[in-house]
């Protein structure tokens, strides 16, 4: 069941990015604010991160804001600075940065995982794990 979802989430976030890059509308963002965030480890535990918050125009004036998914200390965005925003003229909402950690670390990750998974399944049909 888990190499079958990889899969399907390989599929589906690798076409969203190449159809981002190939049909994509590219402007310029300028980072805003830093939103702050939290999420909840498995363990329990609570971390708390600071988002760079990026503000861009479409190509009809609309502004919309996004939130860059690196947390500060692990992006080197400042307020002021500036980044390339690309978003699909029917979802400009939903713009990203574009960058490759924005765009391709989703599908290389569940990549990773349908292939070490599909590897633990075919060591136990040939009994190699018993």
């Amino acid at each position: 069941m888990v190499v079958p979802g990889c899969a399907l989430a390989v599929n589906s976030l690798w076409r969203d990015a190449v159809e981002m890059r190939t049909h994509g509308i590219h402007v310029v963002g300028q980072v805003t604010d830093f939103g702050s965030g939290t999420s909840r480890l498995s363990s329990g535990a609570l971390v708390r991160g600071s988002f760079p918050m990026i503000e861009y125009q479409d190509s009809s004036g609309s502004t919309h804001m996004i939130r860059r998914s690196s947390a500060w200390p692990l992006t080197r965005l400042r307020i002021g600075d500036v980044v390339d925003v690309i978003y699909l003229a029917r979802r400009p909402e939903k713009g990203v940065v574009d960058c490759w950690d924005e765009l391709y670390l989703a599908p290389v990750v569940f990549g990773v995982f349908m292939l070490a998974f599909s590897g633990i399944f075919v060591g136990v049909l040939r009994g190699a794990f018993g």
